[in-house]
């Protein structure tokens, strides 16, 4: 459900700009089904079902041009406007943007300094702020990243989930660039409705379990990010309601 909420706003915002591929794994035959029927939906996406996390990650990497990564939970709110990085630059986050004023992970408010603001696009130095959103740059949720550095960032850790991943990524952001970049306003976010990760106890809203969107995917329901309220994004991560869809 998540997952084609996701999918779905890309088509609408995004387009041909991304090539994606999305790395899977169900759990048992409900959530299988549900694969199958977003698989059928969106045929022009790549899809690659996980067997060994790592291997099947590096796998699916080029070395060429940009790469983002995003979690099933993010929702595309804003287009995108071409940008590029510079050269002191290690990230471009689609995620933040001077609309960002609160860590929903931390739980406390947080604010950029020092940013550096022209016309649609802002950047800082990540290693002098504060702890929170503007001083992670190696997040893997709404980050862009020249291909080639991030292969190699990767293949230096040791990691068997996306959550170990970014936490070793995170050790060792003292190699990378100092500067990030985002614009003026964010384009997406992450809706934490649920969990489904034993290793790290990320913070949630416990909206619904994967479990019942699931069968509400397979119900014929579908999350419609055209009926959600997006103006008021002032985190990352927002505990925002579903509106939702039927298909025939």
């Amino acid at each position: 459900m998540q997952l084609d909420a996701f999918l779905s706003s890309l088509r609408v915002h995004v387009g041909a700009a991304y090539a994606p591929v999305v790395l899977f794994r169900a759990s048992n035959r409900r959530f299988a089904a549900g694969y199958a029927a977003v698989r059928a939906e969106y045929s022009d996406v790549e899809w690659l079902e996980e067997t060994d996390f790592r291997r099947d990650l590096l796998s699916s990497l080029d070395t060429s041009g940009l790469l983002v990564f995003h979690t099933d939970d993010d929702v595309f709110f804003g287009g995108l406007a071409p940008f590029e990085l510079a050269d002191d630059e290690i990230c471009f986050s689609l995620r933040l943007g001077l609309n960002v004023r609160y860590s929903y992970s931390l739980d406390r408010p947080e604010r950029l300094r020092g940013p550096s603001v022209r016309e649609e696009r802002v950047s800082w130095n990540w290693r002098v702020q504060d702890v929170g959103s503007f001083s992670y740059p190696l997040a893997l949720n709404g980050h862009v990243f020249r291909s080639a550095e991030a292969r190699g960032l990767i293949e230096a850790v040791d990691f068997s989930n996306p959550n170990e991943l970014e936490s070793q990524l995170h050790a060792r952001d003292g190699l990378s660039r100092p500067r990030m970049a985002s614009f003026i306003h964010s384009r997406v976010v992450s809706i934490p409705a649920n969990i489904v990760t034993s290793t790290f106890r990320n913070r949630h809203g416990g909206l619904e379990t994967a479990a019942e969107l699931n069968e509400r995917f397979l119900a014929g329901e579908r999350i419609d990010p055209a009926g959600m309220a997006f103006d008021h994004v002032a985190s990352c991560h927002e505990e925002i309601p579903f509106a939702y869809r039927r298909v025939d």
